[in-house]
Parts: C-alpha cells; structure tokens; sequence
C-alpha cells in the first residue's frame, strides 16, 4: 500500500495550530507548503519533500538555525523561503546565511538581488 497524500503537491495549512509536520513526510511530491502562523518546531519531516520549492513557515516556533539549516540545504529546488518571526530568524546571521548556503530567488517576502549575495559574503 503507497503512503498517503504522496501526490499532494500544494497544501495551505496557514492560521491551523499545527504543531507537527511528521504527517507530510511521506508527501514527496509536495512542491509548495504554506503553514505559517502555527506552532511548528521542526522541519526534519520536510527531508523527503525534495521536490519543494516554495516554503513559507513565517511565524512559528523554529529556534534553532542550524538545524533548520540542515534540512532546507537537502531541499535542491527550493526557492522561496519565509522563515520571518521565528527565533532562528533573530539576528544578524540569519538572513546572510540563508543567501549564502541555500539557491533562493525570494527570502521573507523579499526577491533577493546579487547585493544581497555580496552582502552574505561580506559578513563572513
């Protein structure tokens, strides 16, 4: 038997209370996940989701950077992020090392430009 939802392709789970995205890992088709305004704290089940390319979780619960990190980095064709009013997004570091580590045309809402990828070098 196939898992379910494994031709899900877009979900919008926005303003919902989720907690927990371990229902979508076997959504590995999912190409755009907007849950923002949740209380999500993880993104390792987004790890098989290698077809993502947009993901907006702008307000929820993600503390730590480098973990977040170490998912977004296995995610090859993301390319619109909005992690914005989380505790990893606090600081500096932030927003230089997403445009340095990660192929993204829009972080937070913002289209980034070559500046932005000079500025990221920068600061390092």
């Amino acid at each position: 038997a196939r898992p379910p939802l494994v031709h899900l392709s877009v979900l919008n789970i926005n303003f919902n209370r989720v907690t927990s995205l371990d229902p979508l890992s076997h959504c590995v088709a999912l190409r755009q996940l907007f849950a923002s305004h949740n209380k999500i704290s993880s993104l390792s089940p987004l790890s098989a989701c290698t077809q993502l390319t947009a993901l907006s979780l702008f307000h929820n619960q993600i503390a730590s950077l480098d973990t977040a990190l170490g998912v977004l980095t296995a995610l090859p064709a993301l390319s619109e992020l909005d992690l914005a009013s989380n505790p990893c997004a606090l600081g500096p570091p932030y927003r230089h090392r997403l445009v340095r580590e990660l192929n993204l045309h829009t972080l937070d809402g913002d289209t980034l430009t070559p500046l932005d990828a000079e500025l990221a070098e920068d600061f390092w």
